[in-house]
């Protein structure tokens, strides 16, 4: 049996072809990320469209009354033939691997920063533009805020991790004073 990854990466596969066949792969990332959003902002439409029980027409139905015309025809295609195919589950999956797909489509990387505060836009633009220079292709910053880290940041994406963070550089100190004989060798005797 072909597990769900699997399927959901053929899906979401399916779709990027799709989009860049019609033109309209740019718009793809945003019309999802907004029925993602109408889907999760309440639980009971969620609940009925991945639901085995309610009949896949009146999915499509409900699909066709409120999402035709305000996301592009490739998505609401793409998601009424994921309600006929009984996958609808599936589509947090789907849009997992998509995002994947679209930055290596795109030539852009994920990186994920972690920081103590907000950071300002002008320090968003800062950071963004320096992992761009040091990566060398357009970066997506996902920034997290963690109070626990004091200050600074740390930085991930891929196999790379910067941490600047003040909490790190207390561990260092600490892991450092652990080794260290402060009041002589006799002290310690």
């Amino acid at each position: 049996m072909i597990g769900f990854e699997k399927v959901a990466s053929v899906y979401a596969e399916a779709l990027l072809l799709a989009s860049i066949d019609a033109g309209t792969a740019n718009e793809l990332e945003a019309d999802l990320a907004e029925v993602l959003r109408a889907f999760r902002a309440d639980p009971a439409v969620w609940g009925y469209f991945k639901s085995p029980v309610v009949d896949s027409k009146q999915k499509v139905e409900l699909l066709s009354s409120t999402l035709k015309g305000k996301i592009g025809d490739t998505l609401f295609s793409f998601l009424c033939l994921m309600c006929l195919r009984r996958r609808f589950e599936l589509l947090p999956d789907v849009v997992e691997v998509l995002k994947t797909l679209m930055d290596q489509h795109m030539k852009r990387k994920r990186v994920q920063v972690f920081t103590a505060v907000p950071l300002s836009n002008e320090h968003r633009d800062e950071l963004k533009a320096s992992l761009e220079k040091k990566l060398k292709m357009d970066v997506v910053l996902d920034i997290t805020e963690k109070p626990d880290l004091i200050g600074g940041l740390v930085i991930r994406t891929g196999d790379m991790k910067e941490d600047s963070s003040i909490k790190d550089g207390l561990a260092r100190i600490q892991k450092s004073l652990m080794g260290k004989r402060i009041l002589g060798e006799s002290y310690y005797a």
